[in-house]
């Protein structure tokens, strides 16, 4: 079998063109545009094209957007002054402080400063919290969401399917699999420690694979006909081992050649695309919904600041 490929930039185009008609219609009938502040500390190079791609997706679609960039070396209470600063500016409907932050820093003290209200990435402890406890109030994490959005594409229902999230970070694995866990699905959370972690992967109906180790999953990991979510982005300029994992699949290795370089993500599609039933590609799967996910969040911040619904 082939895997029908789930094409996250086309989901997230029409995601961010659904936002923008609504921020218009925001705009015409009550006078506010929805902004987004994203906060980065440092200049790590993957951190500042992330935020780039934010700022000019926020943009296009019709959102006030604002980056605040500060130096690596800030200390903890300044950086807690230029949040204040964004908590009380009331042209800015979601808040979002870019992670990793610099050694020395109390992430958790950090991501508490964000005002509720305004955690457009659902990193406070409190919306953490409304999020493990399923609570109808919570924001839940972009990248979550738009994992949750790609499995809806599938057509597959989730409700009592087994569901195995592979990684088990804050950021994505454990909001994953309580936003699984939401919509019925039976949750299984492995890790680096999981004993026979192919037998127990290649029993999911649903596969989402968040670990930051290029090409591991391979066929034995998938079960026939399965969704595969792959959120990992690996970069590599090593051509003999893009021309070694696409050997089959001319137009990626071709791909390679303009550009010098080329992602893997932690599944290696050409296998993936043999055994699963549907699967995100790296790039253009899980990324763009990422972003389209953080606009979205941001117009319903806007909606419940603003006009209480």
């Amino acid at each position: 079998m082939t895997a029908e490929i789930l094409n996250g930039s086309e989901i997230a185009k029409e995601i961010r063109k659904k936002v923008g008609e609504e921020a218009a219609d925001l705009k015409e009938k009550h006078g506010f545009v929805p902004g987004l502040t994203v906060i980065q500390v440092g200049d790590v190079p993957e951190s500042s094209a992330y935020v780039r791609m934010k700022e000019k997706a926020a943009k296009k679609a019709g959102l006030l957007s604002r980056a605040v960039k500060l130096p690596s070396d800030i200390s903890t209470e300044d950086l807690l002054k230029a949040i204040d600063e964004q908590n009380n500016d009331d042209d800015i409907d979601g808040i979002l402080v870019q992670l990793p932050l610099p050694d020395g820093i109390d992430e958790i003290e950090i991501l508490s400063a964000v005002k509720v209200e305004k955690d457009v990435d659902g990193f406070n402890p409190y919306n953490v919290g409304l999020l493990s406890i399923l609570n109808d109030g919570f924001i839940a994490p972009a990248t979550p969401v738009g994992i949750m959005e790609l499995i809806h594409r599938s057509g597959v229902e989730i409700k009592g399917k087994h569901a195995v999230m592979l990684g088990r970070s804050n950021i994505v694995g454990k909001p994953t699999a309580a936003l699984l866990l939401k919509e019925h699905a039976t949750v299984t959370i492995c890790h680096s420690r999981t004993v026979d972690l192919p037998e127990v992967t290649s029993s999911a109906d649903i596969l989402v694979v968040a670990v930051g180790r290029p090409l591991m999953v391979t066929e034995e990991y998938i079960k026939n006909g399965a969704v595969v979510i792959d959120v990992g982005v690996n970069y590599t300029e090593d051509e003999e081992k893009v021309k070694e994992v696409y050997k089959d699949h001319p137009e990626f290795i071709e791909t390679f050649k303009k550009k010098g370089y080329n992602y893997f993500g932690d599944v290696h599609f050409p296998q993936g695309l043999k055994k699963a039933g549907w699967i995100t590609p790296v790039p253009g799967g899980v990324g763009p919904m990422t972003i389209a996910s953080l606009l979205k969040n941001t117009l319903e911040l806007a909606k419940r600041r603003r006009l209480n619904r």
